[in-house]
């Protein structure tokens, strides 16, 4: 007998330099479980790119097509050295080109969709 593939999986990711991240994060993971999604939650020091990238390969691998990927991303705009924007986790920023990359892991037939945090008013 094989194994159910999961339908629905969501990755949220809470960077601590940003105030209101990681219950940003804990939030979003609340409601997609509330959703029926299957959840993962990397926050703080937990928010680097490799275990991002790991999270996303996994469902990746797991979901099939009618299946559902969802990211929450509470971490700030940012460019890396060479000047690529995308989000500032905790040991480096992982560039717009990057998470596109992570997108085409995917199976056709999969809807991926990327979610960040409405913009907090300064001061």
């Amino acid at each position: 007998m094989r194994a159910q593939m999961a339908r629905a999986i969501s990755l949220h990711v809470g960077v601590d330099d940003l105030e209101g991240a990681i219950d940003e994060a804990c939030a979003a993971t609340d409601r997609a479980w509330d959703l029926g999604y299957e959840t993962t939650t990397l926050i703080a020091w937990r928010a680097c790119a490799g275990p991002v990238v790991d999270a996303i390969r996994d469902a990746a691998l797991r979901l099939e097509a009618g299946g559902a990927f969802l990211l929450t991303l509470a971490a700030r705009r940012e460019a890396d050295r060479d000047g690529r924007g995308g989000w500032r986790l905790h040991d480096r920023v992982i560039t717009d080109d990057e998470l596109d990359d992570l997108r085409s892991w995917f199976r056709p037939g999969v809807t991926v969709a990327i979610a960040e945090p409405a913009p907090m008013p300064l001061g």
